[in-house]
């Protein structure tokens, strides 16, 4: 299985504010690789933290490497780590005029699918990125964020189904930066003039998250069919995993006036 990118083996899952900590306390995507899957052997290239001095060179050995496994797992994304302040790609006080993947990180990515082989791309960033060729091409994207001193072990976890994803996004993903007002409580006439060239929906909804099992929902139960001006309403639904994989699910109930005397938001 073949390993790379800017934040495989750093401490950038930590994110903006804690200072270098001992290597023992932190463990990096690809040594929670090697935590859950001793036997699985890892081959990797170090691209070096600093987005901003990716090489031509590293990039073509990636692909070299790539094609000689049947696996690759790429971690790429921003770096927001403070200690190397003017090397920042995200954080604090450090705004950028797209939100593509900086670097070559985008064409690493591409380079390394038109091989052939096998893909899965993980996020370690602090805000959202334009992924959407990522999220069209590529065998499987992991939105990590900055996950923490474990957060490599959680990844490998989550790659390897030792543990059921179940996490879902608290934002929209916008497609490219044109998209960035993209938000979920938008109004009804949000869609009405739709991009000229592109998808004018979100990449990703808030609310989005997928699993290893699925979920069934009963009709939902109302406690009332008319609710008052000051008066409630209780609603229950029944849950079923109804895959093979025990899992957890976030029930989410979005609601909205159809007739109003102003305009109301869709969610």
């Amino acid at each position: 299985m073949f390993v790379t990118g800017v934040n495989a083996d750093n401490q950038t899952i930590l994110g903006d504010w804690p200072l270098t900590q001992p290597d023992e306390n932190v463990t990096t995507i690809l040594e929670g690789l090697k935590k859950v899957s001793p036997s699985t052997n890892f081959t990797f290239l170090d691209q070096g933290w600093n987005i901003r001095k990716m090489t031509q060179d590293k990039v073509k050995q990636a692909v070299e490497m790539a094609t000689k496994a049947d696996l690759a797992i790429l971690a790429v994304g921003e770096y927001s780590l403070r200690i190397n302040w003017n090397d920042k790609t995200c954080g604090e006080d450090c705004d950028r005029s797209d939100i593509n993947l900086a670097g070559l990180q985008e064409e690493l990515v591409e380079a390394i699918v038109a091989t052939g082989v096998p893909t899965v791309v993980v996020l370690t960033n602090g805000r959202q990125l334009g992924v959407e060729w990522i999220a069209e091409h590529t065998g499987a994207l992991v939105e990590a964020w900055e996950p923490g001193s474990f957060g490599g072990q959680a990844v490998a976890e989550i790659l390897y189904g030792k543990v059921n994803p179940s996490g879902k996004i608290p934002v929209t993903f916008p497609r490219h930066v044109g998209q960035i007002q993209m938000v979920y409580n938008h109004k009804p006439s949000m869609y009405f003039h739709p991009y000229a060239i592109g998808g004018s929906t979100p990449l990703f909804c808030f609310g989005h998250g997928l699993s290893y099992t699925r979920y069934e929902y009963s009709d939902p139960i109302l406690s009332t069919s008319e609710i008052s001006k000051d008066g409630t309403v209780d609603v229950s639904v029944k849950v079923t995993n109804a895959g093979q994989m025990k899992g957890e699910e976030i029930v989410q109930l979005y609601i909205r006036d159809l007739y109003s005397s102003a305009p109301r938001l869709v969610k």
